[in-house]
């Protein structure tokens, strides 16, 4: 229990235990601090990259579109003459794959794989790699060559943030 007594005190009624209490006069914010830091220690210094951008200033760039992306299109049903990836058939198993995904779960049932993107069960190459499995690959190609673009501009190493 705490009781309020005359100015300036208080009064502290325990069951039992022992309190024990540090005044820290000051006289400056600074030096409070600086005496609070005397009783409890100082704080550790965090990791270089986990101060953030608005105290380390250094080069770096985000990426934020690394995959191929295609707005406005792939939408089922717009009746419009937009790209139409296969939803049922031989290669619908890229686009639509028999489990619910990520898309579905979080933007609804009429969201696929492919929504916002080219279809995944299209080629990316000579030998017939299916965008599906490069799909990812293609955001990592875009920050390692960021990554060198950067450091051969400024010669420093620089942080490349890929969404």
């Amino acid at each position: 229990e705490v009781v309020l007594g005359p100015s300036p005190h208080l009064t502290y009624r325990t069951i039992g235990g022992m309190l024990e209490f540090f005044y820290f006069p000051g006289p400056t914010p600074e030096n409070v601090i600086q005496q609070y830091q005397q009783v409890i220690g100082t704080p550790f210094l965090p990791a270089y990259w986990n101060l953030g951008f608005q105290q380390i200033g250094f080069d770096g760039i985000w990426l934020d579109m690394n995959e191929p992306s295609v707005f406005g299109t792939t939408k089922v049903g717009d009746g419009g003459t937009n790209l139409h990836c296969p939803l049922s058939g031989n290669n619908s198993n890229w686009d639509n794959p028999p489990y619910w995904t990520i898309n579905g779960y979080q933007y609804g049932s009429d969201n696929y794989l492919f929504t916002y993107t080219i279809c995944l069960c299209g080629t990316s190459s000579k030998d017939g790699s299916k965008i599906y499995v490069a799909k990812n690959l293609m955001g990592l190609g875009e920050t390692m060559a960021a990554f060198n673009a950067i450091k051969k501009a400024t010669g420093k190493r620089s942080a490349v943030i890929p969404r």
